[in-house]
């Protein structure tokens, strides 16, 4: 059968990928935290649940459940019934004492946020039993706010030690950075500027526009493909755009590779709104040498209905935290190409760059940066290869 993948929605990629959403379900983790360790710790404290008469209090709980497992129409379903009644009804203190330190410990991960996709679990997993049981009070709504917990469990601890934590075990799926270090994974990040393109090569703001490669800009992409001989890649990852997948494309001719390629708009180059498609020297003689400066390379520099380097980074940014980063902490080898600034803007989260020295920062083209990365995603360690051929003006 044919492999088909579903662009999430924007919805589902907020709530349950975008850490901009952790302070909602941060109000959520609390609510159902507080509701789980208040139990716990009342229960804990109650000798009818762990003390000298641990098992007394879950005892009658039970035959209150088993009661309403009869009638037509029963509030406990008979396989439940037969569940509690050869599982659980036998060996009342034990469970007493799980069920109790489970609904603290439950709520203690929730509270600060450790593990909280598997917290949402189990809180779920006894909501669910309770409901079984044939108790409502509050438990549909517990049971809700778990699921929602447990989906976005990559982001809804991001308030709280899973935004250190994670990162360190990992998943089943992403090794952590002690599993890493254990393997000794080395990933490696590789930029890469597309080259020349036809309006770069006419001095022209580009921006959104898709514009393809000019024959130098070709020639030069081909000629890139030498740069990164010998380094295993394991993806690529280029934007939306025609001149980014050109000079993969072209590169990739050059050394015989094949390179599995994710495309993201993400990755596109920034809007020059107004500006798209003027020419850079004529704004120039219009707005000042220093205005035009910063029009180009500053960092929050207005644009007319288009974008700063600051918005640009606020989408480039998430995007490589949260698709390229995890990879390379794998110990896997990723190529990027893309444009001028969304790369700059990439280089300044990586480079710990300021938002003054920003606007010092150019991608040429004909250039390569490797770079060997923290767990956090910066800069440790950098090489620069190049064509030493013409260079573009962003």
């Amino acid at each position: 059968m044919k492999r088909i993948l579903f662009e999430e929605s924007p919805f589902s990629k907020f709530f349950f990928s975008d850490t901009r959403s952790s302070p909602f379900w941060l109000i959520v983790r609390l609510y159902v935290g507080y509701q789980w360790v208040l139990a716990g710790w009342e229960k804990i404290h109650d000798p009818m649940w762990t003390g000298s008469g641990a098992g007394t209090a879950l005892s009658g709980f039970l035959h209150g459940a088993l009661m309403k497992a009869g009638g037509a129409h029963p509030d406990v379903q008979g396989w439940y019934a037969a569940f509690l009644q050869n599982a659980v009804i036998s060996h009342p203190a034990a469970w007493s004492v799980v069920i109790s330190y489970g609904e603290f410990l439950v709520g203690l991960g929730l509270i600060v946020g450790l593990f909280t996709g598997i917290a949402a679990f189990f809180g779920l997993f006894m909501n669910m039993n309770y409901l079984l049981a044939g108790t409502v009070s509050v438990n549909p709504i517990l049971f809700v706010l778990s699921i929602g917990l447990m989906l976005g469990w990559k982001v809804s601890g991001y308030l709280g030690l899973d935004r250190f934590v994670l990162p360190f075990f990992g998943t089943p799926w992403h090794a952590g950075a002690l599993l890493s270090e254990l393997r000794g994974n080395k990933g490696k990040l590789i930029i890469v500027r597309h080259n020349e393109s036809e309006w770069n090569k006419e001095n022209k703001w580009t921006g959104k526009v898709n514009v393809g490669l000019s024959d130098e800009g070709f020639k030069q992409s081909r000629a890139m493909g030498e740069l990164i001989k010998g380094i295993p890649i394991d993806k690529a990852f280029i934007s939306a755009q025609f001149r980014s997948m050109e000079t993969l494309m072209c590169m990739e001719d050059g050394t015989c590779l094949d390179i599995p390629t994710e495309r993201s708009a993400a990755l596109n180059e920034r809007d020059y709104g107004d500006y798209t498609g003027r020419n850079k020297s004529e704004v120039e003689q219009e707005l000042g040498h220093d205005k035009a400066f910063l029009l180009r390379r500053g960092w929050n520099e207005p644009v007319p209905n288009g974008e700063t380097l600051k918005m640009v980074y606020e989408r480039v940014v998430p995007f490589y935290l949260g698709s390229i980063l995890p990879l390379i902490r794998e110990g896997k080898t990723v190529l990027v190409v893309s444009h001028g600034n969304a790369l700059r803007a990439l280089m300044k989260y990586i480079e710990n760059i300021s938002d003054e020295d920003i606007a010092n920062l150019e991608m040429l083209f004909g250039v390569i940066c490797i770079y060997q990365l923290d767990w956090n995603g910066h800069s440790v360690w950098k090489e620069m290869r190049s064509l030493e051929m013409k260079t573009g003006k962003m």
